[in-house]
């Protein structure tokens, strides 16, 4: 299977008027010889491009390619699915990037909550019988910790479950339309507009024309809300609707018509789709980075009611010896 330094270095070389058969003699190495003596097998053979060559590729590149082919010559679907499997992976690892720490730290704070409550607190409570002091604001305390423990990992398990679902295309599509009409200025609306504009940016930058790049996002079976906001837009454009008002579908975020727009009036649209994007990835990192800052302060703030209690708890029966 070739690797994606290996697909890379083959885009560049025919997008630079190498053959395929040259770019494979150029990069050829150890580690990838044997997928391309399979490739050099086939060809022989006389089987076509788009019949076995997105079989020789890593899975996030196949999905793409395998449509891509069917519609496009060979260099331009094979540049189109590396360019776009490539953004959309970078956007993806630095949204995890941003949230993994705060995310992972509020899981283990719920965590930790729920066992100091479940097995710390009643040691502690049975200390305090012994000094013959009233109980009752520590079973409330005990209480509470355990219930906020309890909310948050209802919260952490309805999340999961959400995650879950949205992997069911059917439900995804669902979901995403009911938080439009909820939250319609939510993370998730963002980015998805983002991914859409980069897939149809990418498009146009290899001169592929609207309709051809309607046709071929619509046909993108393994990412169904670009699938579905691009049979909108085909839908709307085959009724002979302009561009700038088919792009009013409420599918997209609301900034976005403001950029087609201007750029319908003669400013160039890949310009203009590009100065959204690097508008929008920035917006979407700021609120990132404000999302992990609002979980790493309850994450704080509950470790730190956790450790007071330990704290009064602790120092109770030093006071109490200090009355007798």
């Amino acid at each position: 299977m070739i690797d994606a330094l290996d697909l890379e270095g083959l885009v560049r070389l025919m997008e630079s008027g190498f053959s395929l058969t040259e770019s494979m003699s150029l990069i050829e190495q150890k580690h990838n010889r044997e997928a391309f003596a399979a490739i050099r097998d086939e060809l022989a053979r006389g089987h076509a491009l788009d019949s076995f060559f997105p079989a020789c590729l890593p899975q996030r590149f196949r999905v793409y390619a395998a449509g891509f082919l069917r519609w496009l010559p060979f260099v331009t679907a094979l540049s189109l699915a590396w360019e776009m499997s490539s953004s959309e992976q970078k956007l993806r690892r630095e949204m995890i990037r941003q949230l993994a720490y705060p995310l992972l730290l509020l899981s283990g704070t719920i965590t930790g909550i729920l066992l100091f409550s479940r097995f710390c607190f009643p040691p502690l409570i049975t200390m305090m019988s012994g000094f013959h002091v009233p109980l009752d604001s520590f079973a409330v305390l005990q209480k509470t910790a355990f219930l906020t423990g309890i909310a948050g990992l209802l919260a952490m398990l309805g999340a999961a479950g959400f995650l879950m679902l949205i992997r069911i295309p059917a439900y995804r599509i669902k979901a995403y339309e009911f938080l439009l009409k909820c939250f319609p200025d939510s993370l998730w609306i963002e980015y998805e507009s983002i991914v859409f504009v980069r897939f149809f940016s990418q498009c146009l930058a290899r001169k592929i024309s609207t309709r051809q790049a309607m046709e071929l996002l619509r046909n993108m079976s393994h990412r169904p809300l670009t699938a579905h906001i691009a049979e909108v837009l085909d839908g709307s454009l085959n009724r002979g609707d302009p561009f700038v008002q088919a792009a009013e579908t409420p599918l997209l975020e609301s900034a976005l018509l403001r950029f087609i727009r201007i750029a319908a009036s003669g400013a160039g649209m890949e310009a203009m789709l590009d100065g959204y994007l690097d508008t929008a990835r920035d917006r979407l990192f700021r609120r990132c980075r404000r999302l992990t800052r609002y979980l790493q302060m309850l994450a704080y703030a509950l470790i730190g009611l956790i450790v007071i209690m330990m704290y009064q708890i602790l120092l109770l029966p030093l006071s109490i010896m200090t009355n007798l």
